[in-house]
């Protein structure tokens, strides 16, 4: 009874290893997935930033040109950039977040 008792055990320790590996699995596939999809995005907004960076004009009388606007709604026309990019990476990371929660 014993011995039959100790192989139920056994077979139940393995069992639960075998699933354990089976999730850990899915859990670095899923991480490796979300890191793939954040790299995607910051490549994106790294596209967004140089093409602004191409587009603004780089002569101006001043020599910290890099720090005035080339003309008076940049200033505005940056900051909305920004916060647009910044409320769009935050609605990723959370629905990113979401996704993997309910896995």
């Amino acid at each position: 009874e014993v011995l039959s008792l100790w192989e139920e055990v056994h077979e139940e320790v393995k069992e639960r290893k075998n699933r354990f590996s089976e999730l850990n699995l899915q859990l670095n596939d899923c991480e490796r997935q979300r890191t793939d999809e954040v790299r995607g995005h910051i490549q994106q907004v790294h596209t967004v930033v140089a093409v602004q960076a191409l587009v603004r004009p780089s002569s101006s009388p001043s020599p910290h040109s890099a720090l005035i606007p080339p003309f008076p709604g940049s200033w505005s026309f940056s900051l909305s950039l920004s916060l647009h990019l910044l409320i769009r990476w935050e609605i990723l990371l959370s629905s990113s977040r979401n996704s993997s929660n309910s896995n």
